[in-house]
């Protein structure tokens, strides 16, 4: 599976200033919450979503229109071991998104049933919104990197590399030697992709340096190590692309575990983490109706119908047991 990264701000909405604040602080509080009527109460489109926190800052973010699933998580008593044992009872992992939140990033992660991020944001709002603090929003976007021709000269290994260059004259008369024709033949294609594959355990760096000096290289895309110590990346010539790392979790305990060590290990994401942080555009936020949430209580303040106590469920009666 595709482990994404992207930074996140509180935007104020009159003035779109920026602010940094860890969300999964909120999101505790918010999975603490013993009220399901609010708690459960959000849809996407036809589809119930639900969050519930694992362990640390490692969240489920759940999308589904299975009644056994949602009555489960919809019981007064729910716990996230029963749902993570009815998840896999049912083959139904792939509707729980895996959400790792820090103060600046999220790693998100989605089997192909499970709600995208843009979902996981929406819900977001949608909380704000509910609780009335209607002057902000949060934004999201992936955090890009782009490599230079020169770390691909000296990568330790390039795989598999997909090259897209501009139509042009000169590369029209090298495709009509090639391939035959005429030049004219050529003529009405926008732009030609070039696929480099290298040899199982060889390295397409001399050949994908070759090419990347012709003028018509618009942009390029590959797998590939800038040293001997790294792991696989995706590597972007003269185009941005998404930081991710690829991930297995068919082990839900080990998730968290595995998320953090990709994201310890991932350099280009590190640095970019660094850069983030040195933002001076972007500030602390200091606004006592959003660091107050961290605290249920402050949620019943905003909402006057919310139950802070766990709803008692009734026992049987003496007469009604067999």
């Amino acid at each position: 599976m595709r482990l994404n990264y992207l930074a996140y701000n509180f935007r104020k909405k009159h003035d779109r200033s920026l602010y940094w604040y860890d969300l999964s602080s909120i999101l505790k509080a918010f999975c603490s919450i013993p009220d399901p009527v609010f708690r459960n109460g959000f849809k996407h489109e036809d589809d119930r979503v639900f969050l519930l926190h694992q362990t640390e800052n490692l969240f489920l973010f759940i999308q589904t229109k299975n009644a056994i699933v949602i009555e489960q998580i919809d019981t007064h008593k729910h716990e996230l071991k029963d749902i993570e044992s009815l998840l896999d009872e049912n083959d139904a992992l792939g509707i729980a998104a895996y959400v790792y939140i820090k103060d600046k990033f999220i790693a998100y992660c989605s089997p192909s049933l499970a709600p995208r991020f843009p979902v996981f944001f929406r819900f977001i709002g949608e909380i704000l919104d509910r609780l009335n603090i209607s002057d902000y929003e949060i934004t999201c976007d992936p955090i890009l990197t782009q490599s230079s021709l020169t770390e691909v000269k000296t990568a330790a290994h390039i795989g598999r590399a997909i090259i897209t260059m501009e139509a042009s004259h000169s590369l029209f008369e090298d495709f009509s030697g090639f391939f035959g024709g005429d030049v004219d033949d050529y003529s009405d294609l926008g732009a030609i992709e070039i696929i480099l594959k290298p040899l199982t355990g060889k390295s397409a760096q001399k050949a994908v340096s070759q090419v990347l000096k012709r003028d018509e290289v618009q942009k390029a895309t590959m797998r590939g190590k800038l040293s001997d110590g790294d792991r696989m990346l995706d590597l972007y010539i003269d185009s941005s692309g998404p930081v991710t790392d690829n991930i297995t979790l068919s082990d839900k305990k080990l998730a968290y575990e595995k998320i953090v060590a990709k994201i310890s290990s991932n350099a280009v994401l590190q640095k970019k983490l660094t850069g983030l942080a040195a933002n001076e555009n972007i500030t602390p936020l200091d606004d006592n109706r959003i660091s107050a949430l961290t605290d249920i209580s402050a949620w019943a303040s905003c909402l006057p119908n919310l139950q802070l106590e766990r709803p008692e469920v009734a026992e049987p009666a003496a007469g009604d047991q067999q």
